[in-house]
Formats: C-alpha cells, sequence, structure tokens
C-alpha cells in the first residue's frame, strides 16, 4: 500500500466530497482508483443531476474495514540504547 493508496481511503473515510474533487486525470490517481473499485474498497455511486454533493466514489465496507484496521496498528516506540 502506497502513500497515495493510503492518502485516498482516508480521504474518503473523513471527507465529505470526492478526492481532488474528483480530478482523476493523474495517472497514478487514476489507476488507484480503478485499481481500489476493482478490488471492492471504493465504489461508484450513481450521480443524479439534482443534488449538489456529487461523489463518484464512496468506501465500500471493505475499504473501512481496512482502514480501521491499519488504523490498529500501533506505532513504534523506539528507546535510547543502553
Amino acid at each position: 500500500m502506497t502513500p497515495l493508496q493510503i492518502e485516498i481511503l482516508m480521504h474518503y473515510y473523513t471527507r465529505p466530497g470526492d478526492y481532488r474533487e474528483g480530478d482523476f486525470s493523474a495517472p497514478a490517481v487514476r489507476e488507484t482508483m480503478e485499481y481500489f473499485e476493482d478490488i471492492n474498497l471504493l465504489k461508484k455511486i450513481p450521480i443524479s443531476s439534482d443534488t449538489s454533493d456529487e461523489n463518484l466514489y464512496k468506501l465500500d465496507d471493505r475499504g473501512k474495514v481496512y482502514l480501521e484496521a491499519l488504523m490498529r496498528v500501533p506505532l513504534p516506540v523506539w528507546g535510547m540504547p543502553k
């Protein structure tokens, strides 16, 4: 999992609206969005023309479970050598 992939999943976990305001034109972003849709971490949602918050993607249950597991990983504890 790359930092970009984690950032995208965290975006959908914590914020309304699409990542980069729906601009997925950067190759790494577009490939990640397609990959996450293929493995059921994100899902495309239908957009109705009469809503103002039109998201193209939403975090799927599998994506939420993955992120929650990732957030439970403890931070490393560093100590001074004796």
